[in-house]
């Protein structure tokens, strides 16, 4: 699914693998909002402005220079405060296919011909840290 504007906030509790792929690729230039919530495999991006996050109750400013990689059932809050033009580039992973692509890249080519349907399903975490 592809969305030009950011989404609506939602109770939170929702399942955070359940969340079908999706890109948010909009334009804002006032407050946006987004209470606390568990993320699916998410990257999170703005050009522009900054945009201002708390992941895993930490602030964080992604940018067209810093971007961030959210795991699956990490804590993301969304707080635009400042009245000024950003545009936002949010996109939400399915979870099979992140594991999926992990296992691809993990394994010898020999291996994936062997076991076509082999699914380690090991534990994916990449660090809370901005990307360049």
């Amino acid at each position: 699914m592809f969305s030009s504007h950011l989404p609506e906030p939602v109770q939170t509790g929702h399942s955070s693998t359940a969340i079908p792929a999706t890109v948010y690729h909009a334009h804002t230039r006032g407050e946006y909002h987004y209470p606390t919530h568990r993320t699916p495999y998410l990257l999170i991006s703005n050009f522009g402005s900054c945009g201002d996050y708390r992941l895993n109750g930490e602030p964080v400013q992604a940018n067209e220079e810093l971007f961030y990689f959210a795991n699956a059932g990490d804590e993301l809050e969304i707080c635009f405060k400042k009245q000024r033009s950003r545009e936002s580039l949010l996109m939400l992973f399915d979870h099979d296919m992140v594991h999926e692509a992990v296992d691809a890249w993990a394994q010898s080519p020999a291996y994936l011909l062997e076991h076509p349907f082999a699914d380690s399903r090991k534990t994916i975490s990449i660090p809370s840290v901005p990307f360049a």
